[in-house]
């Protein structure tokens, strides 16, 4: 089996619409990605500056993370009995060793399980929403902020 690697960078400041917890983007995948099936993995990481989360540890909980591509039909995930099939893992919340209670959400390649797409993207826009357990509700730290900026990387392995 023959594969090959493909990493893509987003960055919450090239949005096209929405917030830091609900954006829009608009990707030309076809002028990225060979059609195909793909094995996607994704690492996550915000800003630490002004996200406060209480010092009194109020709202220390990390969050969970969708990526709505626009191709549900192409799109399942290994072993997820969660009902929004756009949940793609959580996201954590690690502290800033500033005692103010400061931190950061963040994902690794390692805290989630890969998702696959069975024919490609189609869709060149995507949203990205962050949101509490309950799956809905957007996240926002206890000053009713939304996060700070970040980067999400997916690696896409096209599966031959």
């Amino acid at each position: 089996m023959t594969s090959r690697i493909f990493n893509f960078y987003i960055s919450s400041d090239e949005k096209t619409t929405g917030t830091n917890n609900n954006a829009n983007y608009f990707i030309d995948w076809s002028s990225i990605l060979p059609r195909g099936m793909y094995k996607c993995m994704y690492t996550f990481h915000t800003c630490i500056t002004n996200i406060y989360n209480g010092a009194n540890g109020d709202k220390l909980y990390p969050a969970l993370l969708h990526i709505n591509m626009g191709c549900n039909s192409n799109f399942y995930y290994s072993n997820n009995k969660i009902r929004n099939t756009n949940i793609v893992g959580f996201l954590k919340w690690n502290s800033y060793l500033d005692n103010l209670g400061n931190g950061y959400l963040y994902s690794d390649i390692n805290n989630n399980s890969p998702f696959y797409f069975n024919n490609g993207i189609f869709n060149n826009f995507i949203n990205i929403k962050i949101t509490e357990f309950d799956a809905y509700t957007l996240w926002t730290d206890s000053n009713n902020n939304v996060p700070n900026d970040y980067i999400l990387c997916l690696t896409f392995e096209l599966m031959e």
